[in-house]
């Protein structure tokens, strides 16, 4: 009877298995990617500060002074208060790994190393750190008073209550606030973000489908300051968009693609990690599959920006082995940052859904 080779047991006992050496496979995440921290950590859109917590300046009406007149008219300038600030507090993340100087001596040996384990307690930690900022970038607080990051949202909140096929600024509350960064949308209406509700997902001349909406936020969310009033901005340049959209509604995007193009050849799904809207990307974010609706989120990061705390960006700090008396033979590292979202203009950011139901996620399970 023939034998296979984990059934002889001299073979398994004088030799080991391929061990696959300083390699492995990540499989930590539930999450097929990660899109808020490659984007929250991006150089080209984070600030930097410092004090007790971020503020910005918005001017938020004119006094009305210009006019029609006629010769020998008597000048009536008025002055008024016409700015305003916002304010956001800075929230603190920290993750790290921890290891005991004889685990390192046991894995330091090249013959009888497998992995890196002070490598595999590096990836662990960061993919962690991923998972964590993924829940903090796409939700918000229960309040404006807890320790969780000001994400989209608050910045980007969704009128449920809006008709099929229309959009307009949402100058509603994110559930658990008195305000947004301090300023409350309805006293000031112009510090709201676009939403609006559509039903299908389609090129037909259907009031209430996504495209025609998506046209309409587009178009009203483009918001550009009178270049003759050199109004100094937060950000340089004009909007820089990225769309971000769950597999469902990426999916039902591609097969519109498919459709329209008459020259697909061989590929059955020649459309597919190719869609844009109006020359800007349309990202699937695999997070957004655990939210209840079916969201498409327009993102503009020059108006919508990660601030840090200038000296703790990704700052890592290590207790090392001798230092800790409690634990003279273990090293410790930390890596910490302080941030917030900043968001300078809140009607250049938009949300649409196909729902009536208030936003909400499950929770992302390890």
């Amino acid at each position: 009877m023939p034998l296979q080779a984990d059934q002889i047991n001299d073979l398994i006992t004088t030799t080991q298995r391929d061990l696959g050496w300083l390699k492995w496979t990540d499989i930590m995440s539930n999450l097929q990617e990660h899109i808020a921290l490659p984007r929250l950590l991006d150089k080209k859109k984070v600030g930097f500060s410092g004090g007790y917590g971020i503020q910005w300046n918005l001017q938020k009406n004119t006094t009305g002074n210009a006019r029609m007149t006629g010769l020998y008219n008597s000048t009536d300038i008025n002055v008024g208060d016409t700015m305003t600030t916002a304010n956001a507090p800075w929230r603190h993340v920290t993750t790290g790994y921890a290891f005991d100087k004889r685990e390192f001596l046991m894995n330091s040996s090249s013959s009888e190393r497998i992995v890196d384990l002070i490598k595999t307690r590096r990836s662990d930690s960061l993919v962690s750190l991923g998972e964590l900022m993924e829940v903090q970038f796409w939700g918000k607080p229960s309040s404006a008073d807890d320790e969780n990051m000001w994400g989209v949202g608050v910045y980007i909140v969704y009128d449920n209550s809006a008709t099929a096929g229309t959009f307009a600024l949402n100058t509603g509350l994110p559930t658990g606030f008195t305000s947004v960064a301090g300023i409350v949308p309805s006293t000031v209406q112009r510090w709201a973000n676009g939403s609006g509700k559509y039903s299908t997902i389609d090129t037909t001349n259907v009031s209430t489908n996504l495209i025609r909406l998506w046209r309409t936020a587009n178009r009203k969310s483009g918001f550009k300051s009178l270049p003759a009033a050199g109004v100094p901005q937060y950000a340089a340049g004009g909007a820089r968009y990225e769309h971000f959209v769950n597999e469902a509604t990426i999916n039902q995007l591609e097969y519109v693609l498919m459709q329209q193009n008459d020259n697909l050849g061989n590929d059955l799904a020649a459309k597919d990690n190719q869609t844009t809207f109006q020359r800007m990307p349309v990202i699937y974010v695999p997070y957004l599959d655990l939210c209840n609706q079916n969201p498409v989120f327009g993102i503009d990061w020059n108006s919508f920006q990660p601030v840090f705390l200038e000296g703790n960006y990704m700052a890592e700090t290590t207790i090392g082995i001798g230092q800790n008396p409690q634990q003279t033979l273990v090293s410790t590292t930390t890596i910490d940052t302080s941030v917030n979202i900043r968001c300078t203009d809140r009607r250049k950011n938009f949300v649409l859904s196909d729902s009536a139901s208030a936003m909400s996620f499950s929770a992302l399970t390890s």
